[in-house]
């Protein structure tokens, strides 16, 4: 591909997407002319890509003077050890760079040292994408000592990188020192009981980490046991995702023994775990007297109608569950239509997702009515917080703002739809 044509229009392009575009050294050279010029060029995408050295060498040279350059993905490109080096220089020099995504990019251990080198003094980078790329010992360890260093980088995505234990024990010492970590994630690694305890140990300790995932980890209920008594230690962690894993209803066990007690949790995905009807009613028990869960996903849990009774009566009693994921758990209208009668007596679930189920269209269609009024409901009251006490005062007295309600959502619908949930 001659990439010549690009040297003009892209004088005024902010987001570049070069992905499944055959690129050879010289297109390179081409870009780099091109982006000499450019001064607002904030994505770059690269991916499924073989370089060859010089032509990239050249353009990340360039990439380092652009002030408005961000987003670097070079997902499922061949990154070799002297190309590692330029990254490692761009990620030296560059004011602006935020993140980088080397997902898939056969990183060897010395690739790994030298992004690491450059990460301990970088103070501007907050996410590091190196997914699928083989992580032994060494590697950890090099990431491990820039992470006790680093006091910038946010979001660290280690999905699918062979660690075994030795490296989760790495990686987590080096997090009891890190301050600034918020997302971290570990799912497609076969993680072993005594991994997840190194992962407990550093929960214990770590302050800012905030979203966990361990999806398809292999994690099971001696596992879940160590995690979940840390857990009861950790008053930060917002995000947990377990997805696919053999929890089993041990497991769910020692996860709601520990949701009694906790205040921080937000978002708990446990779909795929094989907790049944019994590991239903544990965590069911757990939400009658939590009230900080938001989200909560256990599909594909052999939940039955039985186990579902069992989460209805808990909605009879929870104030804080909005959303509530029970697709495919084998449920018929016999257990759906106990859920339906609790969820009458709640006002706070928003969201109920039941597909894959034996359940009528009529059932269904009465559950989402009662779950789109509570909805309604959740706007009106999330306006009157909007408003000041100053504000709330000069419309009336308390007893009138009931009936005031109404008026308040109408007057403040601009500001509630800039409001995620």
């Amino acid at each position: 591909m001659k990439m010549g044509t690009l040297y003009d229009y892209n004088l005024l392009e902010t987001d570049l997407h070069l992905q499944f575009t055959q690129i050879e050294d010289m297109d390179l050279l081409y870009l780099r002319g091109s982006l000499e010029l450019n001064n607002i060029l904030r994505i770059l995408g690269l991916g499924y890509q073989t370089f060859e050295s010089m032509g990239f060498r050249a353009l990340l040279k360039t990439l380092r003077n652009i002030n408005t350059f961000e987003i670097f993905y070079l997902g499922e490109s061949i990154i070799r050890n002297d190309m590692a080096k330029c990254l490692a220089k761009l990620l030296k020099y560059s004011f602006s760079l935020s993140e980088i995504h080397l997902r898939y990019c056969y990183l060897s251990s010395y690739g790994v040292k030298y992004l690491s080198h450059a990460l301990e003094s970088n103070n501007v980078l907050t996410t590091l994408n190196l997914s699928y790329n083989k992580m032994d010992i060494c590697s950890i360890y090099y990431l491990g000592e820039a992470l006790k260093k680093n006091q910038r980088l946010e979001i660290l995505y280690l999905a699918n990188t062979e660690m075994g234990t030795e490296e989760i024990k790495y990686l987590m010492d080096a997090l009891k020192v890190n301050h600034t970590l918020k997302t971290l994630n570990l799912s497609n690694n076969q993680i072993s009981p005594q991994g997840m305890k190194y992962i407990a140990n550093t929960i214990k300790e770590n302050i800012t980490l905030v979203k966990l995932l361990l999806k398809s980890c292999n994690i099971n209920d001696l596992s879940m046991k160590s995690f979940a008594e840390a857990l009861e230690q950790n008053y930060n962690l917002e995000h947990l995702n377990l997805y696919n894993n053999v929890i089993g209803q041990e497991g769910a066990k020692y996860l709601a023994k520990y949701l009694k007690k906790n205040h921080s949790l937000r978002n708990l995905c446990m779909n795929h775990n094989h907790i049944g009807v019994t590991g239903a009613k544990y965590l069911a028990k757990s939400l009658k007297k939590n009230q900080t869960l938001i989200k909560m996903s256990l599909g594909y849990n052999f939940i039955g109608d039985e186990g579902v009774q069992y989460l209805g009566k808990m909605l009879a009693l929870n104030k804080g569950l909005l959303f509530l994921n029970l697709v495919k758990n084998g449920m018929t209208d016999l257990g759906v239509q106990e859920l339906q009668k609790y969820l009458e007596v709640n006002p706070f679930l928003i969201n109920l997702r039941l597909s894959g189920n034996k359940v009528s269209d009529q059932i269904v269609a009465q559950i989402k009515k009662r779950t789109m009024i509570n909805q309604e409901n959740q706007k009106k009251l999330r306006c009157l917080q909007i408003l000041s006490l100053e504000k709330i005062k000069k419309i009336g007295k308390k007893n009138e703002i009931k009936e005031l309600i109404p008026v308040i959502y109408e007057s403040c619908k601009m500001k509630y739809n800039q409001i995620i949930f």
